[in-house]
């Protein structure tokens, strides 16, 4: 990979970023507005187990691979 493909690929990888973390502040917005700290511990919990879960499946390919 070159240096402008490099470059490239970092822009692109802090926009999405950008984009969860965005997404991620407008769930918890919501989640206060419609059931206070509550929907905001559900919220927080359910993005927790997702990511959990994710990261098992890709330490589970990891594995394979290895």
């Amino acid at each position: 990979m070159n240096h402008k493909e490099a470059v490239e690929s970092k822009i692109a990888g802090e926009a999405d970023e950008l984009h969860r973390r965005r997404e991620l502040w407008e769930g918890i917005a919501t989640a206060y507005e419609q059931g206070g700290q509550g929907a905001i511990q559900s919220l927080l919990a359910e993005r927790s187990n997702t990511i959990s879960e994710e990261f098992e499946e890709l330490l589970s390919q990891l594995r394979e691979e290895l």
